[in-house]
């Protein structure tokens, strides 16, 4: 009897034991996976910005850009000895930065998001992010497959069978285009953007992954 008791009591705490570690990994796993949206928390300051991730450096007159992880842009007056922290609005990384004048500057990274400083580099502001960029692209190929799909509605019944075939077929492959161009605008931004230039007439052009 005392035996059993022992077993049962021994069992009984395994099985709490159990139970506490499933709800603990539960909790923990809730809060893994949670999404936190870094487009929406500004960068952080830190005077270790240095010591991390500095992806691209630009020099602009006397002056130093670099840019790097957690939204960090960084900006040196001394070639390099010390370096200041501007006001990014963002915490992803940045991938790129570019000026066209010691005011006017651009930077570019993950999720698609274009930043803008007019003070040289002491504050930036988000121009566009990867949800601006995908509804930009979705409506570019809307149009696209919307004039091919008139195309083929308004054929002659005596056209040609050939000429009928490639235009179906070309209609179908931009609405599988839109499919998924509608699915990224779905999933939300994503695509990083990877290098900015700017122009001597001021055009800023901005690329990045799967053919942005």
């Amino acid at each position: 009897m005392f035996l059993r008791n022992r077993f049962s009591n021994k069992a009984a705490s395994t099985l709490l034991l159990g139970a506490m570690l499933c709800a603990g990994l539960i909790t923990y796993g809730s809060l893994s996976t949670a999404k936190v949206d870094l487009l929406q928390i500004p960068a952080i300051p830190s005077v270790n910005a240095t010591r991390s991730l500095l992806i691209d450096v630009e020099r602009v007159g006397k002056n130093l850009f670099a840019a790097g992880e957690f939204g960090q842009i960084l900006k040196s007056e001394d070639n390099g000895q010390t370096w200041t922290a501007g006001k990014v609005p963002v915490s992803v990384t940045l991938t790129s930065v570019a000026f066209a004048n010691e005011a006017v500057g651009y930077a570019v990274g993950h999720d698609g998001v274009v930043l803008k400083t007019e003070d040289g580099g002491v504050n930036w502001v988000k121009l566009i992010d990867g949800g601006t960029i995908n509804q930009f692209v979705l409506d570019i190929v809307q149009a696209k497959a919307d004039a091919l799909q008139e195309q083929v509605d308004n054929l002659p019944e005596n056209a040609p069978a050939d000429v009928r075939e490639a235009l179906e077929v070309a209609a179908e492959e931009a609405a599988f285009v839109v499919d998924t161009a509608q699915g990224d605008l779905e999933v939300g931004p994503s695509k990083p953007l990877l290098d900015v230039i700017v122009n001597g007439n001021g055009n800023v052009f901005v690329a990045g992954a799967y053919g942005q």
